[in-house]
């Protein structure tokens, strides 16, 4: 009898180890690979980034599910669809991204990890046909090129460049304030028209996706602390070439 506390405390400290040890369950998530990539518009991509999700700390015999990875998507108008998908030993799961900008929820009902274990998580999808056009020739504000008019500034194409143009020379030889100055930009801006006219304008739109959060259960009830979030899976942009697409015409000045 004399044994008998220093059983019961030996049998304390043992439960201690086990509870510390189910606490300890770790999920840790690296980025595999990055996603960075420009795409023409409407085409498919496989690999918007991958991130690998490593088990630690399960007990012999206990298992940690994965319910959910939560996306932060940047832009939502550059994509048609977006899937993120799941592999692990025990099997593997698709999961649809809502197509919104902010956070989306991917949930998942296969992916079971054992100590050791990982899975993957991949992101794929269909970029835009129709993506947010962000004009890259038209955001150049050509400040030291000012022509008198009548007329409030306004998107233009080449033709119409040429057109605004000339109705503006016009209307200054009328007021008879025709210089040799307005002749000089007019010559410059027609240049300008004939870049806009002949090369088209391309454009074009990203969107950053990051992993923000993990979400797992373990067979044993005890906790799963998830480690590496957030988690940059990298940009994808979509291009485009609209022809007909004009850019914004100088602000005019009398």
């Amino acid at each position: 009898m004399k044994n008998t506390p220093a059983l019961g405390l030996s049998a304390l400290f043992a439960l201690a180890i086990t509870c510390g040890a189910a606490q300890a369950q770790t999920l840790n998530a690296t980025l595999t690979s990055s996603g960075t990539q420009s795409l023409s518009a409407g085409s498919d991509f496989s690999n918007g980034g991958e991130i690998t999700v490593t088990a630690s700390g399960v007990a012999s015999g206990a298992t940690v599910t994965i319910n959910s990875v939560t996306l932060s998507v940047g832009n939502s108008a550059v994509f048609d669809t977006l899937t993120l998908s799941g592999s692990s030993p025990g099997g593997s799961s698709d999961a649809s991204v809502g197509l919104t900008s902010g956070s989306n929820v991917a949930s998942f009902s296969s992916i079971v990890l054992s100590n050791g274990q990982s899975a993957t998580f991949t992101l794929n999808g269909t970029v835009s046909s129709t993506p947010p056009a962000t004009n890259s020739f038209g955001r150049r504000e050509f400040r030291n090129l000012r022509l008198a008019s009548m007329f409030a500034p306004g998107p233009a194409g080449g033709a119409t460049m040429i057109s605004l143009g000339l109705l503006t020379l016009a209307l200054l030889a009328i007021g008879g304030r025709l210089r040799r100055r307005h002749l000089i930009m007019f010559a410059v801006w027609a240049v300008m028209a004939a870049a806009v006219a002949g090369c088209g304008n391309g454009s074009s739109a990203s969107s950053d996706q990051q992993v923000t959060a993990i979400s797992a259960t373990s067979s044993t009830g005890s906790t799963v602390t998830v480690t590496g979030p957030t988690i940059d899976m990298g940009t994808i942009t979509v291009e485009s070439n609209q022809s007909s697409t004009g850019v914004a015409a100088p602000t005019p000045t009398p």
